[in-house]
């Protein structure tokens, strides 16, 4: 554990000398500037890569859809060419509707 931190703090001490060498001008401490851009860093890539995969699956869904909605279509005028006529027997309970329509 102990060496875990020490190797973290190395790092960390390490990201900011090189910082510090690129940015000697900057008025906040370094270990907190490192870190602080570090994790800016993560959290930007992260949210870029959650939005283009957001924007991929929108896309899918799109596609998806039309897909749906052309088959529909299809579907509709089809059932609109055949033109058959449907009917319905309504009526209550032990009326007789099974045995009208079995004979």
């Amino acid at each position: 554990m102990r060496r875990r931190a020490r190797e973290k703090s190395r790092l960390s001490w390490h990201s900011c000398v090189t910082a510090q060498r690129a940015w000697s001008d900057c008025a906040v401490p370094c270990p907190v500037w490192a870190a602080v851009s570090v994790r800016e860093d993560r959290v930007k890539r992260k949210l870029e890569m959650d939005r283009r995969l957001i924007h991929e699956r929108i896309g899918q869904l799109k596609s998806e859809l039309e897909d749906v909605k052309r088959h529909r279509e299809v579907t509709r005028k089809q059932r609109d060419r055949k033109y058959t006529l449907s009917a319905a027997i309504v009526g209550y309970t032990n009326a007789g509707k099974s045995t009208l329509l079995n004979t």
